[in-house]
């Protein structure tokens, strides 16, 4: 995820190419982050609720044909902490 944050940053984000794309793989980069802090992620469940909600939607709604039962677990995740 961190080198695709890093295409985004210096390739997509400066020419303006697939603008939802990039900003999907930044917003999971973004919530990757926080989970990687480990028992300090309680911290932010807050923020991460909003997150979740914001990528699940946008995910939905840019590759509706790739949502599998599986993406609604994204909802649990934040519950689960």
């Amino acid at each position: 995820m961190t080198i695709l944050q890093l295409f985004v940053a210096l390739v997509l984000n400066p020419t303006g190419a697939v603008p939802r794309h990039a900003s999907l793989a930044v917003r999971g980069g973004e919530m990757l982050e926080i989970f990687r802090i480990g028992d300090g992620a309680v911290r932010h469940v807050d923020r991460l609720w909003g997150m979740c909600l914001q990528y699940h939607t946008e995910f939905a709604s840019l590759m509706p044909q790739c949502v599998k039962p599986k993406m609604h677990y994204l909802h649990h995740t934040v519950e689960q902490l």
